[in-house]
């Protein structure tokens, strides 16, 4: 039988021996390391970094700020006659009438154009002061007011073909002939794609310049004392009293 002091050394053997095994064995779950205490999160989950907002460093400027202009009223073009000085009815008229007035401005321009293209200015002069008086005319007592507006339009659409043809300021067409009923005069007409839309009409040694006109169908020129009206070729024509059927020649 052991000694007591035997058994007390073989205890503390044993002792021993397990603590040494203590510290070779693989850690249970429990044992593991406890989680960091660090505020930043781990690679894997870790929220992406906002980088901070630098501001462009283009050197252009940037876009000037752009102010919005009012659209023009249907009253926008203004005559180019001293209003507040007119006398003449037809003056009055014309100041008072948006369409009038933008052709009083375009009558104007056309009119400084041909006047750096005329050889002989003085005639051209003296021919637009008749053109006032024969504009003015159509004031006459009696003369309705809305057929003074159309009598005044027609003249200020006529005057600016007439300018433009007499002072090379724009390409002459090609005159279309036609066959009429009555062949003992030939009629030919011109047209004009320039606005006011025109038709130069000749019936022998007569011209007449027509205006553009709206209709249902077909083309329709009109002047006074003259209408012209065309469809497919065929052209139904009164000329200062003479009616005419015609048929545009090949």
């Amino acid at each position: 039988m052991p000694s007591r002091s035997t058994t007390m050394a073989l205890s503390v053997a044993v002792a021993a021996v397990a603590a040494l095994s203590g510290c070779n064995r693989t850690p249970s779950p429990s044992d593991a390391i406890p989680p960091s205490t660090s505020t930043l999160a781990p690679p894997a989950t870790a929220a992406p970094v906002a980088s901070p907002v630098v501001a462009p460093t283009s050197t252009q400027s940037p876009p000037a700020t752009t102010t919005t202009q009012p659209a023009p009223t249907s009253t926008a073009p203004v005559s180019v006659m001293d209003c507040a000085q007119a006398q003449d009815p037809i003056e009055a008229l014309v100041c008072e009438d948006a369409g009038l007035a933008a052709l009083d401005r375009q009558l104007a321009d056309v009119y400084a154009q041909a006047l750096e293209h005329a050889d002989d200015k003085v005639t051209l002069r003296t021919g637009q002061r008749a053109w006032i008086k024969g504009r003015n005319d159509c004031g006459k007592a009696g003369v309705r007011n809305d057929d003074q507006v159309a009598c005044v339009r027609a003249s200020y659409q006529a005057r600016i073909v007439d300018l433009r043809i007499q002072n090379g300021l724009v390409t002459i067409p090609k005159a279309i002939e036609y066959a009429c009923n009555d062949n003992r005069v030939p009629f030919s007409a011109a047209f004009y794609t320039e606005e006011p839309r025109a038709a130069v009409l000749t019936l022998g040694d007569d011209q007449a310049i027509a205006i553009e006109s709206p209709t249902a169908s077909g083309t329709r020129y009109v002047a006074k004392g003259v209408d012209f009206r065309e469809k497919a070729g065929k052209a139904r024509v009164e000329f200062h009293g003479k009616q005419l059927d015609c048929t545009a020649k090949p």
